[in-house]
This record gives structure tokens, sequence and C-alpha cells, in this order.
């Protein structure tokens, strides 16, 4: 995903070579973006932007532009690639962030409430259902993973981030109520921001309801389930 945009950098290292022989291009390549290039990597995937910002800015520059179309040198169809390139990756990029914390974040899940199940359960668990309240039917209900459970998530540790965006494009939406509700809780609601995000501070951690509000349009329903530790996030494309 990230290999059209490097090359695009490799290409503008080729013109500064050519348009200043003779100099050293270290300098003209850092104003270019060879810190973020060499920071993607395999997968710093969070450099990206800077690093097409960077050449954006480099290619476009009054003095720079002339200098890099000189005959032989950037072609016309060039600073639109850059862009085009970049564009085809900021479209799939929020997508891929959140599918990686869903996953990040059930494994993590999972591997902890194994954990802390297998421990509890025959540990304090056990000598408290067997021994303390042998006889107490109430008693034993305290010795139970659920109620363990909610005891160590404790209230408004959670959050949940979310981005509007129009279906296909990168284009946020901003004309939108959104709601998040519980099993047990009470609504919430955030408007988003002009770049379509808006957050859900200090919330518990539960399985939430989330209803998207759009002028003119259904209501769209999604369920999202928010764990202490990790960051909720989610992306949604308004039809």
């Amino acid at each position: 995903m990230t290999e059209p945009i490097k090359q695009d950098f490799n290409d503008l290292k080729n013109l500064i070579r050519d348009g200043w022989p003779g100099e050293d291009p270290k300098p003209r390549y850092e104003m270019a973006g060879q810190t973020a290039y060499t920071d993607i990597g395999e997968d710093g995937w969070e450099h990206v932007e800077l690093l097409h910002n960077n050449m954006n800015a480099f290619i476009t520059d009054a003095v720079n532009a002339p200098i890099l179309s000189s005959p032989g040198g950037m072609v016309a169809g060039y600073p639109a690639q850059v862009i085009a390139n970049f564009t085809a990756f900021n479209a799939v990029y929020p997508l891929f962030l959140s599918s990686r914390e869903t996953a990040t974040a059930a494994a993590a899940k999972i591997k902890a409430n194994n954990l802390l199940y297998d421990t509890c359960m025959n540990g304090f668990m056990k000598f408290g259902v067997e021994s303390v309240f042998r006889n107490d039917e109430d008693g034993q209900k305290r010795y139970t993973f659920s109620v363990l459970k909610k005891l160590v998530s404790s209230p408004g540790a959670a959050s949940l981030d979310m981005h509007l965006k129009k279906a296909g494009t990168n284009e946020p939406v901003t004309d939108a109520i959104v709601i998040i509700q519980s099993e047990t809780g009470t609504p919430k609601t955030e408007n988003p921001d002009v770049e379509g995000n808006l957050s859900f501070t200090g919330i518990d951690a539960d399985i939430y309801k989330v209803t998207i509000k759009v002028t003119g349009q259904p209501d769209i329903v999604k369920t999202k389930e928010v764990n202490v530790g990790t960051q909720a996030r989610m992306v949604v494309e308004i039809p």
C-alpha cells in the first residue's frame, strides 16, 4: 500500500540530483521528506502523510518547481501522481487501523480473560464458594467471574473514537448526531468536528449500540464493544 508513495519519493530524489547537479543532494532530500521515508520502513504507515506533505511542498515550491520541470526533468503529470497515490493510500489506511485495533483488542481481551478466569476460579473463588460460604447461597454469588470482572473494569475508564466520512471518499461528514448506549447505561451524544472526528471519553467498558443520525437519511445502527486498556475506534462510511 505504501510502495507507490515510496516510489514517488525515489523518483523525486532522481529529479533533485538532476536539477541541482554538483551539489550535495542530502539537504534537499531531507526537505523533501527523507526522514519520513526512512521511518515508514516496512509498516510505519503513520509516517506516510508527513512524507506526502513534504514531497508536495517541495515540488510545488515557487523556486523548486521551475528547476524540477526544466527540460528532461519532472513530467507534467508527476505532481498529480503524487496526490493520487496518497489519496489511494488514505482511502484504505483508516480501515486498516480499525481492523488492526479490533484484532489486537480481541486477542488481548481473550488472553487476559482466560488468564484471569483460570487464576480466579482455581484460587480464592473456589475457596470462597466451597469453604467460606459453603452454606450461604447469596454469599456464593459474590464469588463469580462476572462480578469480579465488573470490579476490575472501573467505571469511566474506557473511550471510543469515531471518524465519519462519505462512502467511497475521504470527505468528512460533519452534519451528524451520534448516540451511544450500553444495555444498562444512559445514552451519550456527540457531534463530529469539521474533520468528521468525535470522541466519547470517560465511558464504561461495555457493548454499545451506536446510532448515527444524518439529516434526510435513515439511521445507521452499529454495535461496538469497548474494552479497558485499548483505544476503541470506529470508521463509519455514510451513504
